[in-house]
């Protein structure tokens, strides 16, 4: 195994691991949380990094932890410990839309996600289901 860059890429940062993928030019969707006494608002996050050497090309900050992460061509799919999914775009991190995930009128916490097809996550949750959604709004 050959290590690539150190996980924290901010000095003073201790980051946690999370899930990740490799995007189609290389570089690197991970996500993660920063390690504090005390947690503080944005210290959970997604980031894309460059595979030579680990620069981040974009950084998305949110206060929950996330579960999952899938991505294609164009979109970074994230799943939260609050039942959240967020789709990101895969170039700039911008957010393009954000999904309370429910089954009828109950919120369910998505813990695996994966991109099937254009438009189609597959999605796992807590309580053991297994979702077919659309990502199309």
């Amino acid at each position: 195994m050959k290590r690539l860059f150190p996980y924290s890429w901010a000095p003073g940062e201790d980051h946690f691991g999370g899930p990740g993928v490799e995007a189609a030019d290389g570089s690197l969707i991970h996500a993660g949380s920063v390690f504090r006494q005390r947690r503080q608002s944005g210290d959970s996050f997604v980031v894309r990094r460059q595979a030579s050497d680990g620069t981040p090309r974009w950084v998305f900050r949110t206060d929950c932890d996330a579960t999952a992460l899938d991505a294609d061509a164009t979109t970074t799919y994230v799943a939260y410990d609050d039942g959240e999914v967020v789709a990101l775009d895969i170039d700039d991190g911008t957010v393009l839309w954000r999904h309370q995930l429910t089954l009828g009128d109950v919120s369910v916490v998505p813990t695996a996600l994966t991109v099937t097809e254009e438009g189609r996550l597959l999605v796992g949750t807590r309580d053991g289901r297994i979702l077919l959604c659309s990502t199309h709004r």
